[in-house]
């Protein structure tokens, strides 16, 4: 704890957290991204992070794309990019993308339910190829007992990558131009996922 005169105070530390200060004690606000000033949020109205995804979003069910929405936005941010993935068959070896979604712009806050699945959206934004060699969002499966990640990365920068890009190759591109990033996690009946306190 740290102790002081004054009434309130916000204290940026370069490269590391940001606190707030009541006059008596220190208090961690939020994590910045990579411009010191922010930390992204994502959300969605059809399930909780670390909870069950609800039968509708998953391969058994309507196998459509649930609601996204984010905000805590980087000022400078130009567009974004949106990946879901698995993320326990990382760990053995068997990655698989559910939905890879880029150029989506840079003043968008969220993606309705039941996005289609075509190449080029109304406002730009480009579909790539998910593992099933499809454009659009494939639901993780309550057989595989998927965990499924949706990770929302804020770039610095358009990107021009034409629709139908691997994640390998939209990932290389985006990498020097990350400023912030989000993510949400989720998983079907029978997954081992974590729930958050």
């Amino acid at each position: 704890k740290y102790r002081g005169s004054c009434d309130s105070v916000t204290i940026r530390i370069p490269d590391g957290d940001v606190f707030g200060y009541d006059g008596l004690n220190i208090i961690l606000a939020y994590m910045p991204g990579k411009d010191g000033w922010t930390r992204m949020e994502l959300h969605s109205t059809g399930f909780k992070d670390g909870r069950l995804i609800p039968e509708r979003y998953t391969w058994e069910g309507k196998n459509v794309s649930p609601p996204l929405q984010w905000d805590r936005t980087p000022g400078d941010c130009r567009s974004f990019v949106l990946v879901c993935c698995s993320s326990k068959e990382e760990e053995r070896g068997d990655f698989r993308v559910h939905w890879l979604l880029y150029g989506i712009p840079g003043k968008a806050r969220g993606l309705r339910e039941s996005l289609i699945s075509e190449a080029i959206l109304a406002d730009d934004s480009r579909h790539g190829y998910n593992s099933w060699g499809r454009f659009g969002y494939e639901g993780p499966s309550e057989i595989a007992e998927d965990e499924v990640c949706f990770k929302l990365y804020a770039l610095d920068d358009e990107l021009e990558l034409e629709p139908g890009m691997t994640f390998e190759t939209v990932m290389s591109q985006v990498r020097d131009l990350i400023i912030d990033e989000a993510e949400l996690r989720g998983g079907c009946a029978g997954a081992d996922i974590v729930v958050p306190v």
